[in-house]
């Protein structure tokens, strides 16, 4: 699938979007070398606020990758790569699971826009708001196991046991 500008001037091998090539590799916004692995390769922006090389201003759905992900910037620039972004009331996070285990790691809309660490025994099921273990609000305290930190660091244990130790080594 080609893109053009002006009606009727699209021509296969200029501006190409949308490609799959000879060897079945599937390709939006380039056709460049990329190897022989078997990725779907995006060149670009796939959605954004900005026009995006799919023609759309937002993205709306689900992505879905099952297998792996890679995100390569390829310019000396500080601007983060991946952006996580909550244009609503919810919360901006992403989800590490495996069998048994999930952290939800993210910014708490509802609690003051806190960044949290939050912690749930089965994958996939992780909230923040819910068993946060790391909060840091917005004036920088430091909460581990206290979801309000009232001081810069802020340690609290249900167990009765030592919360922490500092020792000096020289």
């Amino acid at each position: 699938i080609s893109y053009a500008s002006t009606s009727g001037s699209a021509r296969l091998g200029t501006n190409d979007r949308f490609v799959i090539d000879s060897e079945g590799k599937f390709f939006i916004g380039s056709t460049g070398s990329f190897g022989a692995d078997g990725f779907v390769y995006v060149s670009g922006s796939i959605g954004s606020r900005q026009t995006s090389v799919i023609g759309t201003s937002i993205i709306g759905g689900d992505l879905v990758v099952s297998g792996g992900a890679y995100f390569e910037q390829t310019t000396s620039t500080t601007t983060p790569s991946v952006e996580i972004e909550n244009v609503s009331t919810g919360d901006a996070a992403l989800q590490l699971s495996i069998i048994g285990d999930a952290y939800a790691v993210g910014i708490d809309n509802s609690d003051l826009d806190k960044f949290k660490i939050s912690y749930a025994s089965t994958a996939g099921s992780a909230v923040l708001g819910t068993n946060d273990r790391f909060v840091i609000d917005s004036s920088g305290k430091v909460g581990i196991g206290v979801s309000s930190p009232k001081y810069e660091h802020d340690l609290a244990s249900t167990s009765g046991n030592t919360i922490s130790t500092i020792t000096s080594y020289t």
